[in-house]
């Protein structure tokens, strides 16, 4: 015989800071369209709840695919890669879960492909970027215009980030004029 227990008691003060807690950290977003990028990021974590994503967002803003060790080597054939820092999360029943991005994990012999908008999110299609050649020279070109790149782990969802300067300082170029025709 199944004995019934009373439903836990709603903790209004708790549900209250939990909600301040919310409001306040989505007011680090400044404008609407910082704050519409944030939901769309909730939005693709289906299977975990809107303050877990939020957790995952402040930990590696541009994860994409995140699931925890056990299931990487499961589901995916992945196991993660050695001196990755896990993502923290709250696990239902339970204090928290190690989670890991993709970008994090490498595949085992024989693993099963991923789909292919989370292992190559970047990939250019139609045209083939030689052996790093392109890559080269667009960091080079950057030194030439004073701007700097700064290579960091950020997820597997992250190409790059560009940040106006701070301050007055503007960029100045020495554009060369073609040469007029003689008629």
């Amino acid at each position: 015989m199944a004995v019934m227990l009373p439903a836990p008691k709603w903790d209004h003060d708790a549900t209250q800071r939990a909600l301040d807690e919310l409001f306040e950290l989505a007011q680090k977003y400044k404008t609407t369209a910082e704050y519409h990028e944030f939901l769309k990021f909730v939005a693709r974590f289906r299977f975990y709840s809107p303050y877990n994503a939020m957790l995952i967002h402040m930990q590696m803003p541009n994860a994409r695919f995140v699931a925890p060790p056990h299931r990487w080597l499961a589901r995916y054939g992945r196991r993660i890669k050695p001196g990755e820092r896990p993502l923290v999360i709250l696990q239902p029943m339970g204090p928290v879960m190690w989670v890991f991005d993709v970008s994090q994990t490498q595949p085992e012999l024989g693993a099963p492909p991923l789909p292919a908008q989370v292992e190559r999110p970047f990939e250019v299609v139609g045209r083939q970027i030689g052996s790093g050649s392109e890559l080269d020279k667009t960091i080079e070109n950057a030194k030439r215009d004073r701007v700097e790149i700064s290579p960091q782990q950020a997820g597997s969802q992250n190409a790059g980030e560009i940040r106006p300067t701070k301050g007055n300082r503007h960029q100045q170029f020495m554009v060369k004029q073609r040469p007029k025709r003689n008629i």
